[in-house]
């Protein structure tokens, strides 16, 4: 059996004494652990505003404000934004084709019109040579919601003549 390094158990040691516990009355210096922090620099004087001869101050001088040349934001070719409409239009008018079929009532006049000019700024689109894909896109997706709202219409009329 291995006998323990201290053989005294842990509760029996006492505590060291506090009373040898010197503590330094002047802050570290430079010999010492840690060096004090250097002295901050002086703040540089103010600048006083400079009068002129009747009295009126001069605020200082600043630096000039340079502008750059200025760039338009968009294109400014005919058709650029309408064909990107026709592609919003177009999906939102897709999106609301279970309202055609669900609640004719309401889905048919919103997804109609939607879907109406979606076709109009496609059409519009088409005048833009950098986005005219985007355009026969946005036609193409503009033309199911309205091609299957008239057949619904033809399915419901021959259905109504028959019954």
């Amino acid at each position: 059996m291995q006998q323990p390094i201290n053989s005294q158990p842990l509760e029996d040691t006492p505590p060291p004494p506090l009373d040898n516990l010197t503590l330094p009355s002047q802050p570290l210096s430079a010999g010492s652990v840690y060096a004090p922090y250097p002295p901050y620099p002086p703040y540089p004087p103010s600048q006083p505003y400079q009068p002129f001869a009747n009295g009126v101050y001069q605020l200082p001088a600043q630096a000039p404000i340079i502008v750059p040349y200025p760039v338009p934001a968009t294109p400014t070719e005919p058709g650029y934004n309408q064909a990107l409409t026709s592609v919003i239009l177009g999906a939102v008018g897709l999106v609301n084709l279970p309202l055609i079929f669900g609640f004719v009532v309401c889905g048919a006049p919103i997804a109609l019109a939607l879907s109406t000019l979606g076709v109009i700024f496609g059409i519009l689109g088409l005048q833009s040579p950098s986005r005219k894909r985007l355009a026969i896109i946005g036609l193409a997706l503009s033309g199911v919601p309205i091609a299957l709202m008239l057949l619904w219409m033809l399915v419901s009329a021959i259905i109504g003549l028959f019954s």
